[in-house]
This record gives C-alpha cells, sequence and structure tokens, in this order.
C-alpha cells in the first residue's frame, strides 16, 4: 500500500498560489480540486497515477504558463516547486508501481522538466533602457531545515555583451563557484570562481549578488548542465555542512536565449 504522507503547509501554500490563473482562459484555469485529484492518485494505493493523466497535464499546461507569462517571480517559484515536488512523488518507487514510475519516465518527465528549466522574459525594461532579461529561479530543498533555497539567475541582453547576475539565496552564504558539465556525469567543463566575477556585491544582511561577462553565457550556450555552488559561513558546522550546491538543465535556456536574440532589438 502507498502510506500517507503528511505534506507541509509550505507546499500547500504553493499548491494555492500556483493555482491561481492568470488569465480568463479555461486552459490556464485549474481547479483545488485537479490537484487533490492528482495527489490522491499519486499516494493513494487505490488509483493509478495513469487515472489521472488528463488532470495531469491540465496541471504541468498550467504551471508551464504561469513560469513562462507570469510577472511575479514568487508565482513562477511557487510552480516550479510544486513541478519539482510532484515529479519526486512520482517518480518514489517506494510509493508507486514500476509500471507508474515507467509512465512517469516516459510520459511526465519532460513536461515537468520543462517547467523547472523555463526562463521568464522580461521586458519591462526594453522601451526605456534598450535590454531584456531572461530570469530563472534554482530551487534547491535543504533537510536540515526543511525548507527550500532559491538563487536567481538574470541574463541581461543588451545591445554591447550580455551578462549574468547570480543573486544567492537569501541566507549567510557566500559564492564559491560555478561549473558545468556536457552531461550529469561528466564535470570537466568549464568552472568559474569568485575570482573571475566582474563584480561581487555583498552587503550585511543581504545576499551576496555575483556579476559575470560574456563568457559566462557561452560556457552556458555549451554545455548542458550548470552547477551552483556556495557555502555557509557557520563556524560551528564542518566544511562539508556548510557547503551547498544547485544545479540547472540548459536546454531550455539555449533555445529561449537563441529565440530572444534572433529577434531585432527595438532602438
Amino acid at each position: 500500500m502507498k502510506p500517507l504522507l503528511i505534506l507541509p503547509i509550505t507546499l500547500l501554500l504553493t499548491f494555492t498560489s500556483c493555482t491561481k490563473p492568470v488569465t480568463s482562459s479555461e486552459q490556464e484555469n485549474i481547479t483545488d480540486s485537479t490537484l487533490i485529484r492528482v495527489l490522491h492518485a499519486t499516494l493513494d494505493s487505490t488509483r493509478t497515477i495513469m487515472e489521472v493523466k488528463d488532470d495531469i497535464f491540465q496541471l504541468t499546461d498550467t504551471m508551464q504558463y504561469h513560469v513562462e507569462h507570469h510577472p511575479d517571480i514568487n508565482i513562477r517559484i511557487g510552480a516550479k516547486s510544486l513541478a519539482s515536488t510532484l515529479l519526486q512523488l512520482m517518480m518514489d518507487e517506494t510509493i508507486n508501481t514500476p509500471e507508474e514510475v515507467t509512465f512517469t519516465i516516459d510520459t511526465l518527465l519532460m513536461p515537468f522538466t520543462n517547467v523547472i528549466t523555463t526562463w521568464y522574459y522580461d521586458t519591462t525594461a526594453l522601451e526605456t533602457l534598450g535590454y531584456s532579461c531572461l530570469n530563472q529561479a534554482v530551487i534547491k530543498y535543504e533537510e536540515y531545515d526543511d525548507a527550500n533555497h532559491v538563487s536567481i539567475l538574470d541574463v541581461v541582453l543588451s545591445p554591447e555583451n550580455d551578462f549574468l547576475t547570480l543573486t544567492l539565496p537569501n541566507d549567510p552564504v557566500v559564492f564559491v563557484a560555478i561549473a558545468f558539465s556536457k552531461g550529469i556525469d561528466d564535470i570537466n567543463g568549464a568552472s568559474f570562481g569568485r575570482e573571475d566575477a566582474l563584480e561581487i556585491q555583498s552587503e550585511e544582511s543581504i545576499s551576496e549578488k555575483v556579476y559575470f561577462g560574456q563568457e559566462m553565457i557561452d560556457a552556458m550556450l555549451s554545455h548542458d548542465v550548470m552547477y551552483i555552488a556556495y557555502t555557509e559561513t557557520d563556524p560551528t558546522k564542518t566544511k562539508s555542512e556548510n557547503f551547498h550546491s544547485c544545479m540547472l538543465l540548459l536546454d531550455r535556456f539555449q533555445q529561449q536565449y537563441k529565440s530572444v536574440k534572433s529577434k531585432p532589438i527595438k532602438q
């Protein structure tokens, strides 16, 4: 039997925020009952994920719309967090049958991954300042405090050179490095440390903000995976306990970046 899981209140709040439609279109409008049916099928041994596949597709379509179009970054983070949580639940072999896990990998992995890895194209400064921005929230769940920690990436697209801004989680942490790989198992790609940054902004009670130039963008375009490493400054913890990292697949970035760059910039 599938065990009964008690979902944290923060996750339920994420569900609520993510299911608020941003347009009146029925395609984007999703009810709480849809989400409940998906959760029941995932956690209830008397039902299967396959029985609610239409509900799951409606849910992924809605989340995808949010991460592409919603101007509120908190809503986009909520959608990504929900997608990540549901995908982990559906791939958990301890609560799902082999058939359900296979169905998730073959049919649902790509839609959920697209939600997690899609960038938001922000054009609010295009008319006034002449540049636009691709924004991404990389979410890492940490067991030690049972919370999500979010790193923000902004790729600023300008008529001259593009650049990347990394804003670390709002914790007492400092930047260590960004590394790249050609695949999940290959970590011998390009890497950038503190000495490679154009600038590092650090103020008390504010997370570090790190700036990189065109070389970073080129690395993002020529690798498959991006890893962000940072460390806490807690003297009571060991070095390994202080160290944290998160990762991001880059195929969606490469598609969206090339699409945006192919459009003429309005002068």
